[in-house]
């Protein structure tokens, strides 16, 4: 770890916050305090996902609203309260820590099926078909389990690693799910 932190934004890049280290030199990384700051760090980091989380919460919220097909409005329902109980499992983190929040998660392995990989991007659009409603879901799942992904192999301490983890497992879950009611909406569909 460096004296000085530097935490940046994503689009547009600013300066989120600077924060300086001042614990002595040979730092052990097994320290209450090296962990506590690197806790500090990861909260910060987090927190966008936060509010990335009561983005999709609106996001699904909204089109729920706007839909005149019940299996739609149920569906878009169901992916709000999903992204609710991420918001909270992450405003426990930010709270409690990540050893203390996630001792008792089962780290069961999520199959991927990878139906969504194969899919393009699409913008939601009022009285967009149910298919368009699912590939919308599955690649905003996908995304996030990308970037959960990306910083469990990026980190190099444990709890982190414990926690992108779980935040990956979440996702995969989500995308799973969608993935398997896609599939069987374009069974019946004939495709």
């Amino acid at each position: 770890m460096s004296d000085r932190v530097i935490i940046i934004s994503k689009d547009p890049g600013k300066i989120v916050e600077e924060i300086e280290i001042k614990i002595p030199h040979w730092r052990d990384k097994n320290s209450q305090k090296f962990l506590a700051m690197v806790d500090r760090i990861y909260t910060i980091l987090t927190g966008g996902e936060i509010e990335k989380e009561k983005e999709d919460i609106q996001l699904y919220e909204n089109a729920s609203e706007l839909e005149e097909s019940a299996s739609a409005k149920k569906t878009f329902q169901e992916l709000a309260e999903e992204e609710r109980k991420h918001r909270e499992l992450l405003e426990n983190i930010e709270k409690e820590g990540v050893e203390k929040s996630l001792s008792n998660y089962n780290m069961n392995l999520i199959n991927n099926i990878r139906r969504s990989d194969y899919l393009v991007d699409i913008k939601y659009e009022k009285g967009m078909p149910y298919r368009d409603i699912l590939i919308l879901a599955m690649k905003r799942e996908e995304k996030s389990f990308k970037l959960y992904n990306d910083l469990l192999n990026q980190s190099k301490i444990e709890p982190h690693k414990k926690l992108f983890s779980l935040l990956s497992r979440e996702e995969a879950k989500h995308k799973l799910k969608l993935e398997t009611i896609y599939d069987d909406y374009m069974a019946k569909m004939g495709d």
